[in-house]
């Protein structure tokens, strides 16, 4: 009897996307209720002659670069972040993989980290850059079916709107160190090619062998024929007899 497999009612099918989630939100806790100085080290550093100006003599600065797409303060940014990255990932990751999410993913941070330090006054934060990069992936990567979806373009020019009035609201540049990261990891993603699957369907090699074909005519059965050649043996007799 063939065994049935147990089926799972929860599957992890987007391991980066959920890592990604599931640490930041416990950062975001721990440094809300518990470690509020615990949201220093997951934040990019300002420009040189700011209150929050990088050490470049400091190594565990450098980190700072990266980390800083776990860390958040504003829960109505970090659910939106939060709500996007976890919509288009699981996709995304199945048409790219989960290797080279993450790596896009490193590259939007280190792009807005780098960026941040280098031009803008303010500490930098969040997932911004990393949830607009899988918008644009999103709407980008079905252009070999000839159309791109309208609602992708509409759920990426209302993350710009909200950026940019951000930006001019709090007159920061950290906004545009987000979109410029988002774009950089985009880019990435544009080069590389959806990795095709090997796996085909083989044909069953269980399939019961064909019956052989009895080419015999009804006629021709083999107790037919031993009744024919008894016949046959008691005309010769009786020929003889007589």
């Amino acid at each position: 009897m063939a065994v049935r497999k147990k089926i799972s009612p929860v599957s992890f099918d987007a391991p980066a996307t959920l890592i990604f989630s599931i640490i930041s939100l416990l950062i975001f806790l721990l440094s809300r209720e518990f470690f509020p100085s615990l949201i220093s080290f997951f934040s990019a550093p300002s420009a040189q002659g700011t209150e929050h100006a990088f050490n470049w003599t400091n190594p565990l600065q450098y980190t700072r670069f990266l980390f800083h797409v776990l860390g958040n303060t504003s829960w109505p940014v970090f659910a939106s972040d939060l709500a996007f990255i976890l919509l288009l990932g699981p996709q995304l990751e199945q048409r790219f993989g989960s290797v080279v999410i993450m790596l896009m993913a490193c590259v939007t941070a280190l792009v807005s980290g780098l960026l941040n330090a280098a031009f803008s006054t303010s500490l930098l934060m969040g997932g911004t850059g990393i949830a607009f990069m899988m918008i644009l992936l999103a709407a980008f990567t079905s252009i070999d079916k000839s159309s791109i979806p309208l609602s992708f373009l509409f759920a990426a020019v209302l993350f710009l709107f909200r950026e940019l009035y951000y930006a001019v609201d709090t007159s920061s540049l950290s906004n545009f160190a987000h979109l410029a990261g988002g774009l950089a990891g985009s880019a990435l993603g544009f080069t590389a090619k959806k990795p095709q699957s090997t796996r085909r369907k083989s044909p069953s090699s269980s399939k019961a062998p064909a019956a052989k074909v009895n080419k015999e005519t009804p006629g021709n059965t083999p107790v037919q024929k031993k009744a024919q050649t008894k016949n046959t043996q008691w005309e010769d007799v009786t020929t003889v007899k007589l």
